[in-house]
């Protein structure tokens, strides 16, 4: 029975998707339910760089395209779920007319989420793969997840062939989908705490992960009369990493990072600000390699580096729902490889809300890159549109 209404509820998507509704549910005959949502969007994205080329192309945002599928069942005392989270891209890739290498994002489907859960009066638990913890807030409320923000880095010829960067490296650290076990205390309390263990994350030639990777956060939502909210959000990650093979083999170090910040609404108005502080994540991904000579997180002599940064963020909701203002700025910041080594990115957001589903958005960022030195500006156009079901 269950196996058959699965297929019902999946035959039944195709009528659901043009539903004024943001999602389908379908109730089974064993008591579990299952339930379709997700997005469509896609962006027009124009980037111009003072000393390098320009890119033109049409790709999602910062979040991508999402098909999730959750199916929620309960037995004797114990709520069980499961979630799959496919994320497709809209983009041919590097603009060819029939393109299909390795970064053809618009044949590829990027499995984000598939995770399980076990939970009960007494919280959560979750396996499998699903966002991280350390820094998610930090994303989360930033505006540019429903926009573009940053597309690139300035000198990268190439358009979209993926998501793109939003504030990503420019005011937070990708906190990445990864393989996790963590605990969350019960939803709706003023008090929440997440702590989990991660699949580790490669940093430099510390290549093999000595222990998990421990994330923890813990959020407070206090009352605030009675048409204000306040949330306020910390979290925290420790990995240590040893390298096996080259020059600093047998060497182990510790990555950690810290972050926090706070979000407040109150008569249309959501005023963010948010900030973090790491020890060899670099300035974007955490670890991994990326745009600047400093991203790894480690010096040539396998001294770790370390990183920083803010964002400070106004949105503006007419009281019609209709329009949506906002303008944030910020950056990621290290000083151990360059002289003043940074990237900052300004952007203004415009949204109008055509209906409860679907969304216009428009942005414009200033971006730069560089240090003390040199450095690099480059100016982020786009416009687009998002349908959720």
């Amino acid at each position: 029975m269950r196996r058959f209404g699965l297929v019902l509820a999946a035959a039944a998507l195709v009528g659901a998707a043009n539903t004024a509704e943001a999602q389908l549910s379908m109730q089974m005959g064993n008591g579990w339910n299952a339930t379709f949502a997700g997005n469509v969007n896609a962006f027009w994205i124009y980037t111009d760089t003072d000393d390098g080329p320009k890119s033109n192309g049409i790709g999602t945002g910062l979040l991508p395209a999402f098909f999730t599928f959750d199916a929620k069942g309960k037995e004797g005392e114990t709520d069980l779920g499961v979630h799959i989270g496919f994320a497709p891209q809209v983009s041919a890739g590097s603009n060819y007319a029939s393109f299909f290498g390795d970064q053809a994002a618009g044949a590829q489907i990027d499995m984000r989420q598939v995770y399980g859960t076990v939970g009960g009066e007494w919280g959560q638990i979750l396996f499998g793969k699903e966002l991280g913890v350390f820094q998610r807030q930090n994303l989360l409320t930033d505006m540019t997840l429903f926009g573009v923000g940053a597309s690139n880095f300035p000198g990268q010829s190439q358009p979209n062939r993926g998501t793109s960067l939003g504030r990503i490296g420019f005011g937070y650290l990708y906190t990445d989908f990864r393989g996790q076990f963590t605990y969350s205390t019960p939803a709706g309390k003023t008090l929440g705490l997440t702590v989990g263990v991660f699949e580790p994350v490669e940093f430099g030639p510390y290549n093999y992960g000595t222990t998990p990777r421990f994330e923890a956060e813990i959020t407070a939502s206090p009352k605030f009369g009675a048409s204000g909210g306040l949330t306020l959000f910390a979290s925290a990650a420790l990995q240590s990493g040893e390298a096996q093979g080259g020059a600093f083999d047998g060497d182990s170090k510790t990555q950690t990072g810290f972050a926090g910040g706070g979000k407040f609404s109150i008569a249309g108005f959501d005023l963010v600000a948010s900030g973090f502080y790491a020890n060899g994540m670099g300035t974007v991904f955490m670890g991994d390699l990326g745009p600047g000579d400093n991203d790894q997180g480690v010096q040539s002599n396998g001294d770790l580096v370390s990183s920083y940064g803010y964002i400070l963020q106004g949105l503006y909701t007419f009281s019609s729902k209709k329009i949506s203002l906002g303008a944030s700025y910020g950056g990621n910041f290290s000083d151990d490889i360059s002289d003043g080594y940074g990237q900052t990115a300004l952007t203004f957001q415009g949204t109008y809300h055509w209906t409860k589903s679907l969304r216009v958005v428009a942005e414009y960022s200033m971006v730069s890159v560089g240090d003390d030195v040199s450095d690099s500006d480059m100016n982020v156009f786009s416009a687009g549109m998002m349908l959720f079901y």
